[in-house]
């Protein structure tokens, strides 16, 4: 695929175009304090907002859903802060049933269990039996970035330990045996543990198994995104050196403006699949092909995809999660 005025327009329209009230989400609960929670259902328990944070009250575990976004195949991310003591811990819902459920559904979660503050165990569910767990390298961390990433019949969670932007710490894949279908999203806590920054993707963007991002190696990825209905599903993905966000102003794709934006059409050959229709179950495999060049190692990138309707605002449909790369 070469340059073409055709993909700058497309890029063009993605980037400029008026706005879009799409799926995909974030919410940094800047309410007034109280109980009043605008646009979620509280399943299970009672929760409140504290200076722009999110918390539960009372005793057991509780489930807080967002309203009408509901998703099979999704990335969901949060900030969980250590507050107060003694055992506590907040999570990321996905597959939730709704109607006042606390079980059937999927959980990623950081927890506090062992003697002394902040903390140290990270855990994934399919509630309500199936379960993993590690012990963080780094025990009485205060503040933990979560990924919680589903796909088909497994689930991820991701950990960044110091908020620095790098998942250092990966628990799963849990191979799920029951909860399949699409569900609610939200979020989970026991105990005093606050949250803020609550993101949902619709569309998922992963390296495909044992791809390793090496000079002179191929990187395969898996992009899943929801099908348009009835017609073919365009999809483009884009490279920036950072993922700030470009804002599509109450969404973002989660890459920083950049020339580089541009490199997958410039650079066909080492961008592969970087634009196409999604097959038949909303799969694409996009790829790079890394020259076999040195002075690359250490570098770092991120990816993020979404599909292409040009005849929405925005030309923007389902949005992918970045991922990170650092060429070794």
């Amino acid at each position: 695929m070469k340059s073409s005025p055709r993909t700058s327009l497309l890029l063009a329209a993605v980037l400029l175009a008026p706005p879009l009230a799409g799926q995909a989400f974030e919410e940094h609960f800047n309410f007034p304090n109280g109980t009043v929670i605008p646009g979620w259902t509280k399943e299970v328990g009672a929760w409140a907002v504290r200076n722009g944070r999110l918390f539960g009250t009372g005793k057991g575990w509780r489930f807080l859903t967002k309203n009408q976004f509901l998703a099979k195949d999704c990335v969901l991310e949060g900030t969980f802060f250590f507050a107060g003591t003694g055992v506590q811990f907040g999570g990321l819902v996905a597959r939730h049933p709704g109607k006042g459920s606390g079980t059937n559904l999927v959980l990623g979660k950081i927890q506090d269990n062992w003697p002394g503050k902040g903390f140290d165990q990270a855990y994934l569910y399919e509630l309500p039996q199936v379960h993993t767990y590690l012990n963080l390298k780094k025990r009485g961390t205060l503040a933990v970035v979560l990924r919680l990433i589903l796909l088909d019949d497994q689930a991820w969670l991701k950990v960044d330990g110091d908020r620095d932007g790098v998942f250092e710490e990966t628990l799963g894949p849990l191979k799920l045996g029951h909860v399949l279908g699409a569900g609610l999203v939200g979020l989970a806590s026991y105990g005093p543990t606050e949250m803020d920054d609550f993101k949902f993707f619709d569309a998922v963007l992963k390296e495909r198994a044992g791809s390793v991002p090496a000079i002179g190696k191929t990187f395969r990825m898996h992009l899943r995104a929801p099908l348009a209905k009835g017609k073919a599903t365009p999809y483009l993905c884009l490279v920036s050196p950072t993922n700030g966000g470009i804002p599509l102003r109450a969404r973002k794709i989660p890459l920083g403006p950049d020339p580089a934006l541009n490199l997958p059409f410039l650079l066909p050959g080492v961008f592969q699949r970087f634009l196409g229709l999604l097959d038949s179950k909303g799969d694409a495999f996009p790829a790079i092909r890394i020259p076999n060049d040195p002075s690359l190692v250490g570098g770092v990138f991120y990816v993020a995809g979404f599909t292409i309707d040009l005849s929405k605002p925005f030309a923007v449909g389902a949005v992918s999660n970045d991922l990170r790369i650092r060429i070794r």
